[in-house]
């Protein structure tokens, strides 16, 4: 998207091996949390949206996008349990009741948090046939819809429309 010249919120990525080098425990030494603070400056970022990327998470035979934790608004100062929130998630009972297993691994994504009037999600609704998609979206924030806790609207879109 970025390559596109669309508008990006700026962030950064906490890869997978990046969190596993990290371990279990998610102590974050004083140059760790120096080399974020950084990047946290780097990217122009007030408040975050920290959530997960899946390594697996949308493919050809499976999608499971949602059930990982995400946590919004978070400010610098909570970034370090809302990382820990969002990593346990990635290995959490979500995951086993989808049969995934504790062999899925993923990133973490801490974006700069964009106040939005309507926000949503947009999915295809046949992943062979691309230009076929349906979108949902509520007031504020996306959360709503994924959580399930929102009463989206709904809409149905072609290639052409």
């Amino acid at each position: 998207m970025i390559r596109a010249g669309l508008p990006v919120p700026g962030g950064f990525v906490l890869s997978a091996k990046w969190l596993e080098d990290l371990g279990e425990d998610i102590e974050l030494t004083p140059s760790v949390l120096e080399e974020l603070e950084e990047l946290w400056k780097e990217a122009g970022i007030e408040k975050a949206a920290v959530r997960s990327s899946g390594l697996n998470e949308d493919g050809a035979d499976k999608s499971y996008a949602g059930i990982f934790d995400s946590v919004l608004n978070v400010e610098w100062k909570d970034l370090a349990e809302a990382i820990g929130k969002v990593k346990e998630s990635i290995n959490g009972g979500r995951v086993s009741s989808y049969g995934l297993g504790a062999g899925e691994r993923g990133g973490i994504i801490v974006q700069k948090m964009v106040p939005a009037e309507y926000a949503g999600v947009l999915v295809t609704a046949r992943p062979r046939a691309p230009g076929r998609m349906r979108g949902e979206m509520v007031a504020g924030l996306g959360d709503a819809v994924v959580s399930g806790s929102g009463r989206p609207c709904s809409g149905r879109y072609g290639r052409v429309s």
